[in-house]
């Protein structure tokens, strides 16, 4: 949702700053919601809980298993990333292509526009985006999906690592190396693995698993200081620095604790709850969400509002709610086969889900 209203703020509304020259406090009920919409500049955040959740999904069921038992089936895990990926973004590339091509016919010259040829198309159906071209046409949020399909082919990798040391060590060690990435990404931008600064973040998503699956016991107090503490501390680093690897990866840290508070007695009761169910009910077709809404916002903007900018934030409110519906009817259509498949293939305790 953050990510959403990011990319609603930025493709259909003219923004803060023009709110505050033209009408400044006199703005109604519209332009307050416009003011009070001033946290989800940074949304972009939202994609390391993403990176977060995804490391405690795809781990968790090892988690949970005996030490000695950790044994991963190679084709079957890659199979099921197969099954569980493909089908969704085969048909958000093929959605992006339509509703790139109805852009063109209202507004040719919209800057949100990109390479949707054919060749960009094959790059992102192989999720080799930011590695050997750009994304596909207006969907830009696809780039940190090639950033999710190396990880997984390193998971392996770490899970035999992991019983030879252990997953904490081995956590420690990856989030040393995204260290690393990010400081080498300092000194020469753009590096050839930029997938590196966010591994380590993946990976707090395998620690979050292996301490759920044994049952750790926190105190709430210190607990809840502690994570609050280091999100203020990365709260301050997106605000200064921004769109930023540095801030991104660290934003990540008290993510992960969020994720953890989630699994604890007091998280789950909040997920149990009206607000949590209607959030959670959300998060069911989020991925869908993820691969169609940019190019339902710049679509939304063209036959609207004929492809300029809205003085009126009401505009981020119908657009939003426009994604959110498609999304649903999408995940319905195409998605919601690839979930069912989930649920023979990995057994989750109902506490997990």
């Amino acid at each position: 949702m953050s990510v959403l209203v990011l990319h609603a703020r930025e493709v259909e509304w003219t923004g803060v700053h023009e709110l505050w020259i033209h009408r400044g406090l006199a703005v109604g009920l519209d332009g307050w919601l416009g003011y009070l919409s001033t946290p989800f500049r940074f949304g972009h955040v939202g994609v390391m809980l993403f990176f977060v959740i995804s490391g405690f999904c795809i781990h968790r069921p090892h988690a949970a298993s005996a030490y000695a038992a950790r044994r991963l089936d190679l084709r079957a895990f890659f199979l099921r990333r197969v099954q569980r990926i493909y089908p969704t973004l085969i048909g958000a590339l093929v959605l992006t292509a339509v509703a790139d091509a109805l852009v063109r016919v209202r507004c040719p010259y919209d800057l949100k526009l990109g390479d949707d040829g054919m060749r960009a198309f094959a790059i992102n159906l192989a999720t080799l985006q930011n590695l050997a071209g750009p994304t596909y046409g207006t969907n830009g949020p696809l780039w940190s999906l090639s950033m999710e399909e190396h990880i997984y082919a390193l998971y392996p990798v770490l899970l035999v690592i992991s019983l030879r040391l252990g997953v904490m060590r081995v956590v420690a060690g990856t989030v040393v190396v995204s260290a690393g990435a990010v400081v080498l990404n300092e000194v020469r931008p753009a590096l050839p693995l930029d997938f590196l600064p966010y591994w380590g973040v993946w990976t707090l998503g395998m620690a979050v698993a292996e301490a759920e699956s044994r049952g750790l016991r926190l105190p709430a107090v210190p607990f809840g200081l502690g994570v609050g503490c280091l999100a203020g501390i990365a709260a301050v680093a997106v605000a200064v620095r921004g769109h930023n690897m540095a801030s991104d990866a660290l934003i990540g840290v008290p993510f992960s604790g969020l994720v953890l508070w989630s699994t604890t007695v007091s998280g789950q009761s909040f997920w149990r709850r009206w607000a949590g169910r209607c959030l959670s009910r959300l998060g069911i077709f989020s991925y869908s969400l993820y691969a169609i809404h940019l190019p339902l916002l710049v679509l939304f903007r063209a036959y609207v509002q004929g492809g300029a900018h809205s003085c009126q934030f009401t505009s981020v409110l119908l657009a939003s709610s426009l994604c959110i519906a498609v999304a649903w009817g999408f995940f319905q259509l195409i998605e919601r086969r690839t979930v069912r498949g989930s649920r023979s293939t990995i057994r989750i305790p109902r506490s997990v889900v």
